[in-house]
């Protein structure tokens, strides 16, 4: 897994960071293990980082911390597919957690959020940057999007799911702030779970 700081960079035109959390499958109804990665992420020059975020098989949560985050490639947020059963309202299973404004790096490359994958606001988030986010699975029964903890807000557009339905989580005692442009066809389904309010 990714965790501690530091500084990780590209020697080469283009390339991807893949940080894998835990394959460990978590006990029924628990989440995944946690580990912060407070460092920076950024192109050299002309050469693009990428970052990827878990595996089909990926239970582990990332947070991801510094606003100085400045790679201009795609993060992509992929996760294993929960079993329903297995969580709770409060169960995060292979989330990329977002702490500060700008921690997902330039616009330029956007963030896909894949099967299995879920972007969490965490702590009060103002996040002020234009993010592109695109879902393209909406799979995961306790939010694609969600709200931890704290009053967090994001003003990049989201384009929905064409194949599923979209969940937005918001745990109990949060609230997500949503002004940017959702956008999606008329036959897509948006759904708001948990406890706390979405805005």
């Amino acid at each position: 897994g990714l965790s501690g700081s530091g500084t990780i960079t590209t020697t080469s035109a283009s390339a991807t960071l893949t940080a894998i959390g835990s394959t460990a499958v978590p006990n029924s109804g628990a989440s995944g293990p946690t580990t912060t990665f407070s460092g920076l992420l950024r192109d050299t020059g002309a050469n693009v980082l990428s970052f990827t975020k878990g595996s089909s098989a990926d239970y582990g949560n990332l947070v991801l911390s510094n606003s100085g985050n400045s790679y201009t490639g795609t993060t992509s947020i992929l996760g294993k597919v929960p079993v329903s059963s297995n969580l709770t309202d409060l169960t995060l299973q292979g989330g990329l957690i977002v702490t500060a404004d700008h921690a997902l790096g330039s616009i330029v490359g956007g963030t896909t959020i894949g099967a299995g994958g879920v972007l969490a606001f965490s702590g009060g988030v103002q996040y002020t940057t234009l993010e592109p986010i695109t879902i393209t699975s909406g799979s995961v029964i306790t939010g694609s999007i969600r709200s931890l903890t704290g009053n967090n807000l994001f003003n990049g557009t989201i384009a929905l799911s064409t194949t599923t339905s979209n969940v937005f989580g918001v745990d109990v005692g949060s609230t997500l702030t949503l002004n940017g442009i959702i956008s999606g066809s008329s036959t897509q389904t948006l759904v708001k779970v948990g406890r706390g309010t979405l805005v």
